[in-house]
């Protein structure tokens, strides 16, 4: 399951709700679901979006007759990978494994070291500011299981490492407009990482594909 990131203006609203508030009964599904959750603090906005959105998700799970599901995989970019991290407390149809990219923070220490699967796995580029906001000052923690998009650990190239260089990170996103970030960024390097022969293919909109476009599969 994919979570895009932000594109409309109720998003901004969700990630400006930053306020790192407790995993209290707000943040629980309606019955009949069983949830998990977590101790700790969560970004307010996020939690709220991924309360909704689970509800909706667990929901076409159930009409679409699926049976016996194997294992789900939960997947996110920016905003959605937020979302992403906390739905994974919620949707619990199978067992679960989390990859988000370029994701802020969005919890706490506590929240993550109470996750009984431990955190999810978080893809970020150097030059991306989104996973340093909001601020460590607000309560915030840093994603504690990072790697780069060619699969080694991630480690914040020293240049950055102080107050001075993380205005240099946000001039220098800036005037990259926000390319640093760009999802199109992270999928071109991670195809290559895995040799896809597409990867820096552009994608073709799904609305315009006709079946003629699509390959037929042969086993």
């Amino acid at each position: 399951m994919g979570f895009r990131g932000t594109q409309f203006l109720f998003d901004w609203k969700v990630n400006l709700h930053s306020k790192l508030v407790p995993i209290n009964a707000r943040f629980r599904l309606r019955p009949p679901y069983i949830f998990s959750t977590v101790s700790g603090r969560l970004h307010s906005g996020f939690a709220e979006e991924a309360t909704r959105i689970s509800t909706r998700v667990l929901d076409a799970i159930r009409d679409s007759n699926l049976g016996d599901v194997d294992h789900v995989f939960l997947t996110g970019h920016s905003l959605g990978g937020a979302v992403a991290a906390i739905s994974e407390n919620f949707v619990k149809v199978a067992p679960t494994s989390v990859c988000i990219l370029g994701a802020p923070r969005y919890s706490d220490l506590s929240a993550y070291i109470s996750l009984p699967d431990g955190p999810p796995a978080q893809v970020r580029r150097p030059g991306d500011v989104v996973p340093t906001v909001p601020p460590r000052a607000f309560g915030y923690a840093d994603h504690p299981y990072e790697f780069t998009t060619s699969g080694t650990i991630y480690v914040d190239p020293e240049q950055y490492s102080s107050w001075f260089g993380g205005l240099i990170r946000w001039a220098q996103f800036l005037a990259g407009r926000f390319k640093p970030h760009d999802m199109e960024t992270y999928r071109n390097e991670l195809g290559r990482t895995a040799g896809a022969q597409g990867a820096l293919s552009p994608l073709a909109p799904v609305e315009r594909l006709t079946p003629a476009d699509v390959a037929p599969v042969t086993t």
